[in-house]
């Protein structure tokens, strides 16, 4: 029976980990492992090998050969992880499930705390966590939407994660991020762009924003064209006051998310290249603020996942990072999956 929406605590999770039977169905109930698998030898359904965590066939029938009649035996067998998310794992179903449920209800860092808890070496944490985030990616590129509209007020901001020379002052190497939050809806989007250029962050708007919109911003120069592109803007001159005296403007909600972002992003190890992946992790935990929803949720998103990828042999991993090329790279987080089918 397919899960409708269950709620476990941290501790209820990993209890259900640590029983093998308990964590097979838990998967099959949130269709990550088969429920059932047909024969493919003679089309009857095989039966599961709760030791060897097999489906097999050993079913007989008999066959005229000649004038004899001989009884022929099936030899199916494929491993319960075949054709999941888990096929190619190196690990046990039940590390790499227990290494999920801290994954979903961790901030960074965690590095150590993995490593110590399930025994594993630094680059296998590394890997299963860069996994987990990619199929967060793939789930929020399915889910994504323009913000905005007629009627509706969008704070946009940019901020810049990096390091600090000497640990103080102003980042100087790092990752611009910019975002763009609906006061409306609460609805929220962050994408990480290379500068913060007029053509760079226009487009962006463009793509996430719709038309009609209230933009309030601060008085950076690259948002100066927005009234002449379908926008109203108001601005914000941070030099004198967090909020306009005279139209209330201001963008300390968008600034509020920098927070969280920052929350869900490693200080240290982290990678350029799994940036938007790591914005992924922030939407997800964004999305699901109670925890005890996030281990439903979060099989859910892994079988769809593994899904797409059965449909798309080459995996939705190598279409996405292969859309990271010129000025704009980080901009398939918010293509649809229509969009995809067409790169």
């Amino acid at each position: 029976m397919d899960c409708e929406g269950c709620t476990l605590k941290l501790k209820s999770f990993l209890r259900i980990c640590d029983d093998q039977q308990q964590l097979l169905e838990f998967l099959k109930s949130h269709d990550v492992i088969q429920k059932s698998v047909i024969c493919s030898s003679c089309g009857e359904p095989a039966t599961f090998d709760n030791r060897k965590l097999k489906w097999r066939c050993q079913k007989t029938k008999k066959v005229k050969k000649g004038h004899k009649i001989q009884k022929i035996s099936c030899s199916f067998s494929i491993t319960i992880r075949k054709g999941t998310w888990f096929e190619n794992a190196n690990i046990s179903i039940e590390a790499a499930c227990t290494l999920i449920g801290y994954f979903v209800t961790m901030n960074p860092p965690r590095q150590k705390f993995l490593e110590t808890e399930l025994e594993m070496s630094s680059r296998s944490i590394v890997d299963w966590c860069n996994f987990i985030r990619e199929a967060l990616l793939s789930w929020s590129i399915e889910n994504s939407k323009q913000i905005g509209g007629p009627n509706c007020i969008v704070e946009i901001d940019e901020a810049k994660f990096g390091k600090r020379k000497y640990h103080r002052g102003r980042v100087i190497d790092g990752q611009w991020l910019f975002g763009g939050f609906e006061r409306e809806s609460k609805e929220l989007f962050v994408i990480a762009v290379p500068d913060k250029s007029t053509a760079t962050l226009l487009s962006v708007i463009k793509t996430n924003v719709l038309p009609g919109t209230t933009i309030m911003s601060d008085c950076w120069k690259a948002y100066n064209c927005l009234d002449t592109e379908g926008f109203q803007h108001l601005t914000v001159n941070h030099n004198y006051n967090f909020v306009d005296p005279d139209t209330g403007t201001h963008t300390q909600n968008i600034e509020r998310i920098w927070r969280e972002v920052r929350a869900n992003i490693p200080r240290y190890g982290r990678s350029e290249y799994h940036m938007d992946s790591y914005i992924a992790g922030f939407y997800f935990k964004r999305k699901y603020p109670d925890h005890t929803q996030r281990f439903h949720q979060i099989f859910n998103i892994i079988s769809l996942d593994n899904k797409l990828k059965q449909n798309n042999a080459t995996g939705l991993k190598s279409v996405l990072f292969r859309t990271k090329i010129g000025p704009f790279k980080g901009y398939h987080i918010f293509l649809t999956l229509k969009d995809l089918a067409r790169l």
